[in-house]
């Protein structure tokens, strides 16, 4: 077991959410409950959400900044009858005014979920 020096503990426990200010946040009525405002308000709770990894990190800014969901740009793909990586990508550039990463995340999703 390590023995960790007061002085140590002190300065890293300092740094960590106090109990006066966690308990002061906490819900005055018991109607909602430790458990649930513990998980809606704690900031490890964030931390446990499922990073998103690859093109579909993009699709919140896509949509965001395109206004359209992302089945739409999907599906004006599969209308196009094009079949080549880079044809799909200058299509939503050209027609849609798209950037270039952003199609390319769209169009990347789009072939591998279709094996193509």
């Amino acid at each position: 077991m390590k023995v960790i020096p007061i002085w140590r503990w002190i300065r890293l426990s300092s740094t960590c959410i106090s109990w006066r200010s966690f308990k002061s946040s906490a819900p005055s009525d018991t109607s909602q409950g430790w458990g649930t405002w513990f998980d809606a308000n704690h900031w490890y709770h964030d931390a446990m959400a499922e990073k998103v990894y690859g093109p579909k990190s993009y699709f919140p800014s896509i949509e965001k900044k395109y206004g359209q969901p992302i089945p739409h740009w999907k599906a004006i793909l599969e209308t196009s009858g094009l079949q080549k990586h880079m044809e799909m990508v200058n299509l939503l550039k050209t027609a849609h005014g798209m950037g270039h990463g952003h199609a390319n995340a769209i169009v990347d999703d789009f072939r591998q979920e279709r094996g193509l």
